[in-house]
């Protein structure tokens, strides 16, 4: 099975028992501890093939993180023991193993408290091994293992920059000897990454890399096994200098010059006594794609998945960087911050003041958590090329100008995933506090790095989906062929590939909006089924398809109300929910839109949920509704979320003579759904642009509502 089928699985303990034939381990904390002690014998001591083959990346994670949990490899070891006293007392097992010394005392049927991490471990293991009759959905248990590949990502980091008494500082981590498939899952706070795609868009080789050894781009298959090879990420496009390249040794190719780096000296840069990893193997695309668009170097560009994928590590070069010394600054206090509130421990600092700056903006004027007045962020950041790799590889190490890796004082590597979770967490600990006199103490390089994940949607990449990407890649920058950049990451390459072997490549003036092709929305929104509409955002866009003709009068235009993206220019709304899960149903009436040249969506049939015109004594539908506020006309560019309401009576109520419709997008097997409302735009009952969104809640069931045919058009 390929990840695309697998990442959703659901518990451990329930595939060990499928594995085993369904054996006898009884039921609740017996069924869990049994099933525990049982999966390390197979996994680990057994090495089984056949049990490490049905795993998903997202399952090898959550029990990799497990064992280092019940191991105590990074919290005070007390903790881990008294959870694991709990757990053996409550299945009835001996406990002689456990240290008769620990100060942690559990009252009777008490679940094991302490700190943050150690009661989100604890929801995992009974996640994923406790079951009385009936285990657990499988959305339940990827939200769980998420919760804790980011919590055990802050707490590596806290206690990296914070040692504690009783701390394993890692050791135990890497003292278990893991089947060599476990070099698919990742060591930050990632659980799995792209999850949409299948294990063939994640498999394979690039055609060319470089060898550090003879100074030269050499030919994959033309090597006597595959190799091991690092995966270097930076952006230069914006910085080119004129049309051709120059000759660089050992390159088969023109190589562009650009303003960042002198490409001249990219032999002496790529060296194997200068460059930080082992692997004998560098990708870097100046110098393993070639630039002069040939049919290769377009076959490349569309392999990016695979290529990012199966790099043995991946790195961020952030050349115009010289010293990490402000950023380490940053996370030194961010983590301090992060335990204060996690652990309930103090860690002192110094003072504030003298923190350096991170080099992360050029230009930096003022600063704060929510709003931030700067010329530009460091071009990695805001490049649309490094979004598909950051999304690919979220493990990404951080180089800077020497080729010097952002390490914590235990010398440990510190990636990209886990400075956004760290950013995620004191986000959620400090949402009270962003008001107060609290913010005033943030030192520069902390604000820098926080105003730097929100600002360049980073802070969006531990819940990445692919109409995630699409809604920040029109927001990102990119100097040509906008779709290209992203492609890959979403999964939707055919109709490059296609148009390549024809050398039909679309050119800008046939952009869907002035930002993708149409080829490449038709192929995403058929990859995506309904998650391709059910984005939704802070602001209402409603309200942008009227503008004034010529002599004044309002007329009606095209602006994707119901597209996973802003037309580029239209503003920043902020993105607030793109659902997607491989165990809804999309509504069968979606497949019969259609995507119009011009960002039109044609809607042959549509299922209705509720209409503005439903008879008053019609059946309550309850729903969570995000919709525009009535209080000023400033409001009702706004979405707001109104809580549970009557939808019918909602629909009814906004706006009372224009009509309205609440459209079924998809449905989860509980009875959730989701959909959009659809407001009349010119009065003739065929022309609409969504307003609102809706959320009903589960209902064992609930009947999907009915396919109508409408003929309605969307603009």
């Amino acid at each position: 099975m390929s990840p695309a089928t697998l990442w959703h699985r659901g518990p451990l303990g329930q595939e060990l028992e499928t594995h085993l034939g369904k054996p006898n381990f009884g039921d609740g904390w017996k069924r869990a501890y049994v099933g525990w002690v049982h999966f390390y014998k197979v996994l680990i001591l057994e090495g089984s093939d056949e049990l490490l083959a049905t795993l998903s990346v997202s399952q090898l994670n959550s029990y990799r993180l497990l064992l280092e949990w019940w191991r105590g490899g990074c919290q005070n070891k007390a903790w881990a023991r008294s959870a694991k006293r709990y757990i053996r007392t409550e299945a009835g097992s001996s406990d002689t193993d456990i240290d008769d010394e620990t100060p942690m005392q559990l009252q009777e049927s008490a679940e094991p408290g302490g700190p943050e991490y150690n009661k989100i471990m604890f929801a995992l293991f009974k996640g994923e091994f406790y079951s009385e009759g009936s285990w657990a959905r499988p959305s339940e248990i990827q939200h769980r293992r998420r919760a804790a590949a980011i919590e055990a990502a802050c707490y590596r980091l806290g206690y990296s920059f914070h040692p504690a008494p009783e701390t394993s500082e890692g050791g135990d981590r890497d003292t278990v000897d893991f089947p060599g498939s476990f070099n698919r899952v990742f060591q930050g706070a990632t659980i799995e990454a792209c999850p949409w795609l299948s294990s063939e868009q994640k498999s394979g080789l690039p055609y060319y890399l470089w060898d550090l050894e003879t100074q030269r781009t050499i030919v994959v298959d033309e090597l006597r096994s595959p190799p091991q090879y690092t995966v270097v990420s930076h952006t230069w496009g914006r910085w080119r200098i004129g049309k051709t390249g120059i000759s660089v040794k050992g390159v088969p190719w023109l190589v562009p010059r650009n303003s960042k780096f002198n490409v001249h000296y990219l032999p002496d840069m790529l060296q194997k006594s200068r460059f930080p990893f082992q692997s004998r193997y560098v990708w870097l695309d100046l110098v393993c794609i070639p630039q002069d668009r040939s049919q290769r170097a377009v076959i490349e560009i569309s392999r990016q998945a695979s290529i990012f994928a199966g790099a043995d590590s991946a790195v961020a070069w952030l050349n115009e960087i010289n010293s990490w010394d402000g950023m380490k600054s940053a996370l030194h206090w961010m983590t301090a911050k992060y335990l204060q509130y996690s652990d309930a421990t103090s860690h002192p600092s110094e003072d504030v003041k003298n923190y350096p700056s991170t080099g992360l903006f050029e230009g930096l004027q003022t600063i704060d958590r929510e709003r931030t007045l700067f010329e530009t962020p460091n071009g990695w950041f805001t490049s649309l090329w490094t979004l598909q790799e950051a999304c690919l590889r979220p493990d990404m190490l951080f180089c800077n100008h020497k080729w010097e890796v952002l390490t914590d004082p235990t010398g440990g590597s510190i990636r990209l995933d886990t400075i956004a979770a760290l950013h995620d967490r004191l986000r959620f600990y400090m949402r009270d506090a962003v008001d107060t006199s609290e913010e005033e103490e943030w030192p520069i390089p902390a604000k820098e790095v926080f105003a730097l994940m929100q600002h360049t949607g980073m802070d969006l990449l531990l819940q990445m989906s692919p109409t995630t990407v699409l809604s920040l890649g029109s927001k990102r920058e990119c100097t040509e062929r906008r779709a290209e950049a992203i492609m890959s990451v979403i999964g939707a390459v055919n109709w490059h590939r296609r148009l390549v072997a024809t050398s039909k490549l679309p050119d800008a003036e046939s952009l869907v909006l002035d930002t993708y092709p149409l080829p490449f929305l038709k192929e995403v929104r058929d990859v995506l089924g309904a998650s391709f509409f059910s984005s939704n955002y802070t602001y209402c866009s409603f309200w942008d398809v009227f503008e004034r003709d010529d002599e004044g009068d309002l007329v009606a235009k095209v602006t994707g109300t119901l597209f996973p993206f802003t037309p580029l220019g239209l503003g920043d709304p902020r993105l607030v929910f793109a659902s997607e899960s491989s165990s809804w149903l999309d509504h069968p009436s979606v497949k019969s839109w259609k995507i119009m040249g011009d960002g039109r969506v044609k809607m042959p049939r549509a299922g209705i949920l509720a209409s503005w015109d439903d008879p008053v004594d019609s059946e309550e539908i309850i729903a969570t509704v995000m919709g525009p506020g009535l209080d000023s006309e400033a409001d009702q560019k706004t979405l707001e979320t109104l809580g549970q309401v009557n939808l019918r009576q909602w629909l009814r109520s906004l706006f009372p003579t224009v009509r309205k419709h609440a459209v079924s997008l998809w449905q989860g097997p509980n009875g959730w759904s989701q959909g959009f409302i659809l407001q009349d735009v010119i009065g003739n009952g065929k022309i609409y642009a969504k307003i609102g969104d809706y959320y009903t809640p589960a209902q064992e069931g609930r009947p999907m509502p009915p396919t109508r045919t409408v003929n309605w058009e969307v603009l």
